[in-house]
């Protein structure tokens, strides 16, 4: 089983999302609000499984809150999803999962990460893809079309709030792109915050705002 304790089914993940992704997207629209991360993470995997027919699954949801901007991280994660739909084929495995971890040098975070079963990313690589216009050089000698933005504005966006965008995996075993956030505030399950109450992340920065705007020309 994949899903944790408090979500029985892949189905039942699916049917609580579809539920909950409205109230996700009423009550969050505002940056600096407490969002709540099952709640996002759910609404997340229902947008994610209609990209392409893959094998979408949900390792784990984090239980808690953290000050997001959420259009700006749905927009993040979707990208990633894409990225992982365009290494993989049909029927493959594409994994979500949301986690509140200690980070040494961030304190508490909210880690949101795309696992696929494709090619990997070479060690080489794994810096540069995160340029503009940049596409690395998988280890199956696939190239994929595209503008070449979409890794690029992940990365703004996370560093926007404070973040960082990481990738790991094994070459040739698939690939693990994560979103490390600071949460900005205290956790509903008591883990510690930031002292930064005021702090709100500015993900609408002229930097995201570039990105998007290079990726419509």
């Amino acid at each position: 089983m994949l899903l944790d304790g408090r979500v029985g089914d892949r189905g039942e993940a699916s049917a609580l999302a579809e539920h909950r992704e409205a109230d996700v997207e009423d009550a969050t629209d505002e940056i600096g609000d407490g969002v709540d991360l099952a709640e996002l993470t759910l609404a997340i995997d229902a947008k994610m499984s209609a990209l392409a027919p893959r094998r979408w699954l949900i390792a784990h949801v984090a239980e808690g809150s953290a000050r997001l901007d959420t259009e700006r991280v749905t927009q993040a994660v979707l990208q990633l999803a894409q990225n992982a739909v365009q290494h993989t084929g049909e029927g493959d495995a594409i994994t979500l999962s949301s986690l509140l971890e200690h980070d040494p040098a961030l304190g508490p975070v909210a880690r949101i990460a795309v696992a696929d079963t494709g090619p990997g990313v070479p060690v080489a690589d794994r810096e540069r893809i995160f340029e503009r216009f940049s596409h690395g050089d998988p280890p199956d000698g696939r190239r994929h079309a595209g503008a070449g933005l979409g890794l690029a504005i992940v990365r703004a966006i996370a560093e926007a709030h404070g973040g960082r965008v990481e990738v790991g995996g094994a070459p040739g075993e698939g690939a693990t792109f994560a979103l490390v956030l600071p949460l900005g505030e205290r956790t509903s399950d008591g883990t510690g915050g930031t002292d930064r109450a005021d702090d709100v992340p500015d993900a609408r920065s002229d930097g995201v705002a570039s990105l998007l705007e290079e990726e419509r020309v």
